[in-house]
C-alpha cells in the first residue's frame, strides 16, 4: 500500500489536508493526453492516431529550425504537442478552454495544444512554436503585438496559406474599426489595390457596404492593441474584439517587418526596454509601421493591404458578398449616389 503523505512542518493537519485536496482536484480537472504518441527531435506529439501523431512530429522537426532561423533570441526547448478535437488544458472550468482558438501554448507545462480540424494545422503549429521559443528580450512587446509576430513568422514559413490568414485577420480588424466597402465597376477587368484610390465618379458602380452587427455604437480604438493582452487565457473580452486585436497586431507587425525585417523589429523592442507600454514605446512602433494614432490611418492601411487574393478569401468567409465582377476595397464611405447600386452586408463575426 502507498506510504502516508507527510504533513509539512508548521502547518496544521487540516490545512495540509485542504492543500492536498486542492492539488488533487486540480490534477483531476486536467485534460487527459491523447492516446497515440510520436517522438520528434525536440519533443513529443500526442494525437488520437499514430498516423496523426507522426505527421505532426515530422512537421515539428521541419518547422522548429525555420522558426529559430527567422527569429532572433529564439531557443529550442523540449516540448509536447497535443492534437485535440478542441484545444483544452482543463476539463473544468470551461473558461480554461480556448473555444475559438485553433491552438495555444502553455508556458508552465511546455505544451502546445492544437485543434485537429484547424484551417491550417502546420501554420498554427508554426505560430505556437514562435510563442514557445521566444527569449526574454521579446518580453517588451506590448499588448497583443506578440500575436502579430507569431502570425507574420508563420506565414513566412507557410506561405501557401498567407492570403487566408491575412484576409481573416484584416477583415476582423476592419469590421471593428467601422467597416469597409467593396466596389465594382461595370467592367470585368481585374481589380488592383490602386483601384481603391481611383476616381469614384467615373461610370456606374456597385457598392457592398460591409459592417459589423454587434450592437456597439463606437468603433474600436486601434491603440488598444498596445494595451490589451488578447492572447492571454485570462483575457476577458468579446470574441470579435479579441479577433480584431489579433488583426491589428498582425497589421502593425507585418508593416514593421516589411520595412525592417524581424531583426529590425527585435532591435526596436530592445530600444523600448523598460518603457514597454509607455507612450514613447507605442510611438516608436507606430513610426516603424508608418502609422499614426488616427483611426482613419489604420483603416487606410488595411484597405491598401487587401489585394485580390484576400478579397476572394473575404468572399469565402462572409456569405452574401457578391464577386461576380472584379472588385476593389475602399473605406466605408457616404451613402451611395444614383450611379451606384448598393447592398448592405451585416456581419455577426468573421
Amino acid at each position: 500500500m502507498p506510504a502516508p503523505l507527510p504533513i509539512p512542518s508548521g502547518r496544521s493537519p487540516r490545512i495540509a489536508f485542504l492543500a492536498l485536496a486542492l492539488g488533487l482536484g486540480s490534477a483531476a480537472c486536467q485534460a487527459l493526453p491523447p492516446p497515440s504518441r510520436a517522438d520528434a527531435r525536440e519533443g513529443v506529439v500526442r494525437a488520437d492516431s499514430p498516423e496523426a501523431a507522426r505527421a505532426v512530429a515530422d512537421a515539428l522537426d521541419a518547422l522548429l529550425p525555420e522558426v529559430l532561423t527567422l527569429v532572433p533570441d529564439a531557443h529550442a526547448r523540449p516540448i509536447e504537442v497535443w492534437i485535440q478535437d478542441e484545444p483544452t488544458l482543463y476539463t473544468f472550468p470551461r473558461t480554461s478552454t480556448y473555444r475559438d482558438a485553433d491552438g495555444f501554448f502553455s508556458d508552465r507545462l511546455d505544451r502546445i495544444h492544437l485543434r485537429g480540424s484547424a484551417d491550417d494545422l502546420r501554420r498554427t503549429l508554426a505560430h505556437e512554436l514562435v510563442h514557445a521559443t521566444l527569449g526574454p528580450s521579446w518580453r517588451a512587446l506590448p499588448g497583443t503585438i506578440e500575436e502579430g509576430l507569431c502570425d507574420v513568422v508563420a506565414i513566412r514559413i507557410c506561405p501557401e496559406s498567407a492570403s487566408r490568414l491575412r484576409a481573416g485577420r484584416l477583415l476582423a480588424a476592419a469590421l471593428e474599426l467601422g467597416g469597409f466597402d467593396l466596389e465594382s465597376a461595370e467592367t470585368d477587368e481585374p481589380a488592383s489595390r490602386a483601384d481603391a484610390t481611383a476616381d469614384a465618379s467615373v461610370g456606374p458602380r456597385y457598392v457592398q457596404h460591409v459592417f459589423a452587427s454587434n450592437g456597439r455604437t463606437a468603433p474600436l480604438d486601434p491603440l488598444e492593441v498596445f494595451r490589451a493582452h488578447a492572447g492571454r487565457s485570462t483575457a476577458s473580452m468579446p470574441g470579435d474584439v479579441k479577433k480584431a486585436l489579433y488583426g491589428l497586431a498582425f497589421l502593425v507587425t507585418e508593416r514593421i517587418v516589411e520595412r525592417r525585417g524581424v531583426a529590425g523589429l527585435h532591435a526596436l523592442v530592445g530600444r523600448a526596454g523598460r518603457s514597454v507600454g509607455s507612450e514613447a514605446s507605442v510611438d516608436l512602433l507606430l513610426g516603424a509601421a508608418e502609422l499614426t494614432r488616427d483611426r482613419e490611418d489604420w483603416r487606410r492601411a488595411i484597405a491598401s493591404a487587401l489585394g485580390p487574393a484576400e478579397i476572394g478569401e473575404i468572399a469565402r468567409i462572409l456569405p452574401g458578398i457578391n464577386l461576380s465582377r472584379a472588385v476593389s476595397l475602399r473605406l466605408a464611405g457616404p451613402a451611395p449616389t444614383r450611379s451606384e447600386a448598393s447592398l448592405d452586408v451585416r456581419c455577426e463575426r468573421p
